[in-house]
C-alpha cells in the first residue's frame, strides 16, 4: 500500500511525493489500512457532512467533507483537520488542489479563481507565501516571490502586449529597483515607489 504523508503533521522525515488522484482511488488505497475504523457518514457539530475514515471518533484517513454553504474538501485529515493532499472547491466554482496543514492551504498547492485567474506556488497558513505563479485571463502573467498574500521581493511582471518589469516588489506593487521593457525591444534600469515610476 502507498504511503502517503503530510511532511509537517505527521512523523515521517522521508514524505514521499504524493499524486492527486480522484477521491475513490484514496479510498480504495485506504480501505484496508487496519489502523482506522471503516468508513462511515456522519453529520458534525457545524451541520457538515463528513463520509471517510475515523481513528476512534476522531477524522483521520482520508474522507470527503461537504459543508452547509456549498465548500466541498476530498483528501487526507489528521486528527480531524485537513492536512496533507487534498482538493478544495469552493462555492463560487473556485477550486485548490495541493497540500493542506492545520486546515489550512500550505505547502504547494495550485488555486483556480472562479473568474478565471489562477495561482500555482507555495502557500503559508492559507495565503499565497514563498515562489508562485500567478497569471490573469487577459494574459498577464507575475512569477516571483510572495509574502504573506502580497507580491513581495524579487519578481517578474509581464503584459499581454509584451511589456514586462523585472525587480523589486513590495506589498503587491513594484518597489525599488528594476527593468522595464516596452515591448519593442527597448529595455531600461528604473525606479518604483508603491507602484509608480520615479526614476
Amino acid at each position: 500500500m502507498k504511503e502517503l504523508w503530510c511532511s509537517t503533521c505527521c512523523e515521517s522525515n522521508n514524505e514521499p511525493r504524493v499524486e492527486i488522484v480522484p477521491f475513490e482511488q484514496h479510498m480504495l488505497d485506504y480501505g484496508t489500512d487496519t489502523q482506522y475504523h471503516s468508513t462511515r457518514t456522519v453529520i458534525l457539530d457545524d451541520g457538515s457532512i463528513y463520509t471517510g475514515q475515523f481513528n476512534g471518533s476522531c477524522q483521520e484517513g482520508v474522507g470527503e467533507q461537504q459543508w452547509l454553504d456549498g465548500d466541498l474538501y476530498q483528501g487526507q485529515f489528521v486528527k480531524g483537520l485537513k492536512c496533507g493532499t487534498g482538493l478544495f472547491f469552493f462555492n463560487d466554482g473556485g477550486v485548490y488542489t495541493g497540500r493542506f496543514f492545520n486546515d489550512q492551504m500550505h505547502g504547494e498547492g495550485t488555486r483556480e479563481f472562479s473568474n478565471g485567474q489562477k495561482y500555482m506556488g507555495q502557500w503559508a497558513e492559507g495565503r499565497m507565501h514563498g515562489e508562485g505563479r500567478y497569471s490573469w485571463p487577459d494574459g498577464r502573467v507575475y512569477n516571483g516571490e510572495y509574502v504573506r498574500g502580497h507580491r513581495q521581493g524579487q519578481g517578474s511582471f509581464t503584459w499581454a502586449d509584451g511589456r514586462w518589469f523585472k525587480g523589486e516588489f513590495r506589498e503587491g506593487k513594484q518597489h525599488g529597483q528594476g527593468q522595464l521593457a516596452d515591448g519593442k525591444g527597448a529595455i531600461i534600469k528604473c525606479v518604483f515607489a508603491e507602484g509608480k515610476r520615479v526614476k
